[in-house]
């Protein structure tokens, strides 16, 4: 009975090509494995013409039936000698049978060891290896409604099917088939029996009335699959797997121009972390300059606030000084001459003494703030000068932030640039308000030049009173003494006149410079802010740089790396029936599980059907029932 059923089987290999009958040429996914030509080509030569020192070569192709849960019922192989007519072979495997599928000559079995003579080119026969281990272990459940059940409950039944087919390396197989073959997985449903199907991962193709599933699976890998579909009066074929060495076609894209360009980047990252760095530099000196800014405006600050402080004393004082001398004047004029008590105008030099040395005391003061604001106002010039001018403008920065992916450096580069607008503000104030600052040293320089005028005229003035006074023994002399005075009060009414306006002046700057300070303030803490971000940004940008100056040679090696995940690897094909059998060149395995079928009540009526009507394709099919 074996060998008739596999002597037709060898006649169809024969005419129709062993490869293209038996799956040999099956197409894996989108990896378009190719079957060797020999195998998809096995049409025995025309003549026995072969030179006898033609190369011997051998292919396997491994099929196996297993169960509709997976496991190996029977494995057989088919072996395929291309050699010269009339050569002896010897091939190696456990078989527990054997059978010429070429033609009617003997082969023999002995412990292992097959031996022939190939009375062609072209020469197969196929050894039954009983149950022995697959490359992989295969383990199929179906869930019905969610309960976990037996193929054989299913067939003829309705409801939510779910199917799981897991696969692992079988090592006592040997690991070479595993790590080099890849699978694929078929599941035939029909569409009449099968709805709303959920197959993740497959590729879905029509076939008639029937949709076939395929799941590829990578050397190395195994499979975890789930499909689920609402079944009705259910039944299907069996789940197919061919397993055949790695061949993907894929032509990966040359990137020397991609990464010729990319190279520019680490460049340009370089510049803009030097362009950072400058700009770090820049906000150090700013910082600086607004510390010495702040600096400069306190000193100013209290100036002002101690000549404001003093100056109601000033105009109370100068107010004083203005209504005695209007008052002698007065006295002088209403009094008769003839009733002044010349001792009493004897004191008159004194009391202009002090005047004068209060004079004298008033324009040390004012020389003495004008020395002190000059220093501040030129430390608070020096520090506006030192904030960088208007050189970024609104559209570098946005190019700066447009080539920021971080939040983080978004952020920070937001923050200096809002920081360095205020600077700006500040630089822009300062430039408005730069004459009122300039014109104050030269009011108080002015202011205190008048007061020594005065000083000089009243000390001349006196001068000439004491001397008057020494010697005055008439009313001529003291009418003389009277119209000095009278001049010197109409002098000093004008100098308190101008007094009280700076002294007004001053009060109403040192209330508005506060203001001014305390922006000065909060710009100094902005300032130092921003310097403390360009820093960070300055950090990030050398990190960035440092980690993508060789980002080209990085990506290369990922490159390198998808290549090696998915370009075929080196390998040399090895016998599966034996280590002994040094000459093969081509392995393959063809795998077909149980289906899932409802009883056929003609045939269990009928019995078993004639033999004698069976096609060569009834035969075929019987191999994997």
């Amino acid at each position: 009975m074996f060998k008739d059923k596999y002597w037709d089987l060898g006649r169809i290999i024969l005419t129709g090509g062993a490869a293209c009958i038996l799956i040999g040429g099956i197409c894996l996914g989108t990896g378009q494995a190719q079957v060797s030509e020999q195998t998809q080509s096995a049409e025995p030569a025309a003549s026995a013409s072969q030179p006898a020192t033609q190369e011997e070569t051998k292919e396997e192709v491994v099929y196996a039936t297993l169960s509709a849960a997976g496991s190996v019922d029977a494995v057989y192989v088919v072996n395929h000698f291309v050699t010269s007519p009339g050569t002896q072979i010897t091939d190696y495997g456990a078989y527990t049978e054997v059978a010429n599928l070429t033609d009617t000559s003997p082969v023999s079995l002995d412990d292992g060891e097959v031996t022939f003579t190939s009375a062609s080119d072209s020469f197969y026969y196929q050894g039954n290896l009983g149950k022995a281990d697959l490359p992989w272990d295969f383990a199929i459940t179906y869930r019905l409604d969610g309960r976990e059940v037996e193929s054989g409950e299913l067939a003829g039944k309705s409801g939510h099917l779910e199917i799981a087919l897991r696969s692992k390396e079988n090592g006592s197989s040997g690991q070479v088939f595993y790590d080099n073959y890849m699978l694929q997985i078929q599941v035939t449903l029909d569409t009449a029996l099968a709805k709303n199907v959920d197959a993740p991962g497959s590729i879905a193709a029509s076939a008639g009335s029937d949709q076939v599933f395929t799941y590829t699976v990578l050397p190395g890998d195994h499979a975890d699959i789930e499909l689920s579909c609402d079944v009705q009066n259910f039944e299907m074929p069996g789940i197919t797997i061919s397993g055949m060495p790695y061949s993907m076609d894929i032509e990966f894209p040359d990137m020397g121009d991609s990464l010729s360009d990319l190279e520019k980047l680490p460049d340009a990252i370089a510049q803009l972390n030097e362009g950072v760095g400058e700009l770090e530099n820049g906000t150090r000196d700013m910082r600086s300059g607004a510390e010495q800014l702040q600096s400069g405006s306190a000193g100013i600050q209290s100036g002002l606030s101690l000549l404001s402080g003093s100056g109601s004393s000033l105009r109370r004082g100068s107010s004083q000084i203005s209504s005695a001398l209007n008052q002698i004047v007065s006295s002088l004029g209403d009094a008769g001459l003839d009733d002044i008590d010349l001792g009493a105008v004897q004191a008159l030099p004194e009391s202009l003494g002090q005047l004068k040395n209060g004079l004298d005391g008033l324009s040390g003061g004012l020389s003495q703030l004008e020395g002190g604001f000059s220093g501040a106002y030129g430390a608070l010039e020096n520090a506006i000068d030192n904030i960088p001018g208007p050189e970024i403008s609104q559209s570098d920065i946005e190019g700066v932030m447009s080539r920021l992916t971080e939040t983080g450096d978004m952020y920070v580069v937001g923050t200096l640039a809002a920081n360095y607008e205020a600077a700006q503000t500040v630089r822009g104030t300062f430039e408005e308000i730069r004459p009122a600052f300039a014109s104050v040293e030269p009011v108080l320089s002015e202011v205190a030049g008048g007061i020594d005028q005065m000083s000089d005229q009243l000390g001349d003035a006196l001068e000439g009173i004491s001397g008057q006074l020494s010697g005055l023994s008439g009313l001529s002399q003291l009418r003389r003494l009277q119209s000095g005075l009278e001049e010197l009060a109409d002098s000093y009414s004008d100098f308190d006149d101008g007094l009280s306006g700076y002294v007004s002046g001053v009060s109403e700057l040192a209330s508005q410079y506060s203001s001014f300070h305390s922006g000065l303030r909060s710009l100094t803490s902005g300032v130092g802010t921003l310097h403390a971000g360009v820093g960070e940004l300055r950090e990030g940008t050398t990190t960035l740089q440092n980690e993508l100056s060789d980002l080209p040679d990085l990506i290369q090696e990922e490159i390198d790396k998808m290549k090696a995940d998915y370009l075929p690897p080196d390998f040399e094909p090895v016998s599966f029936t034996s280590a002994k059998n040094e000459d093969t060149s081509f392995v393959q395995f063809v795998l077909q599980c149980d289906g899932i079928r409802k009883p056929d009540a003609a045939s269990e009526d009928s019995g078993e059907q004639d033999t004698a009507d069976e096609t060569f394709w009834d035969r075929v099919t019987a191999l994997f029932s």
